[in-house]
């Protein structure tokens, strides 16, 4: 049974780095395959930013919503077989667990929840995406997370293991 990650800790990517190397899941998937195509850079593939720009057309959930996917992106690429991966595994879900706690003022909680778990299931839409973030959960089970201080800024970024 797949871990449900979404609600208490999803993951936040905010640079992607397609990596030409196979998945530690085994499935023998390159890493550029999991990361899909992303035109514009931004670190969203583009068929998530398409699925954003029909959820919603207020520029400040849409920033939060791809804030929340460029987090899922980077879980899915990011090398779980790395030294470090379980530290890099933690400050993801750490961050996911921020933007979680932490909706822009002015975005309803339940509806930036919703629509968080809609860009996640778009961004983790395949059996190996899915088992990257299975495989993210199981590098931090057992590990706390702290309530995040919503006041202050988010770090710019969370640097994969390649």
């Amino acid at each position: 049974m797949r871990r449900r990650f979404i609600g208490c800790v999803l993951v936040a990517a905010l640079s992607v780095t397609a990596l030409a190397c196979t998945d530690s899941s085994g499935n023998g998937e390159s890493r550029s395959s999991l990361a899909g195509a992303d035109v514009d850079g931004n670190g969203v593939r583009d068929d998530v930013d398409a699925k954003v720009g029909q959820l919603t057309s207020d520029p400040a959930v849409a920033a939060y919503l791809l804030a929340v996917a460029r987090n899922h992106q980077q879980v899915v690429t990011f090398d779980t077989g790395a030294p470090d991966a379980a530290d890099t595994a933690f400050a993801l879900a750490s961050e996911t667990h921020r933007l979680i706690s932490c909706p822009p003022a002015g975005i309803d909680r339940d509806r930036a929840l919703a629509l968080l778990e809609q860009v996640a299931r778009a961004v983790t839409n395949t059996p190996s995406r899915e088992a990257q973030v299975d495989e993210l959960g199981a590098l931090i089970d057992g590990r706390s997370f702290y309530a995040p201080r919503c006041d202050q800024p988010a770090p710019t970024s969370v640097t994969p293991s390649t």
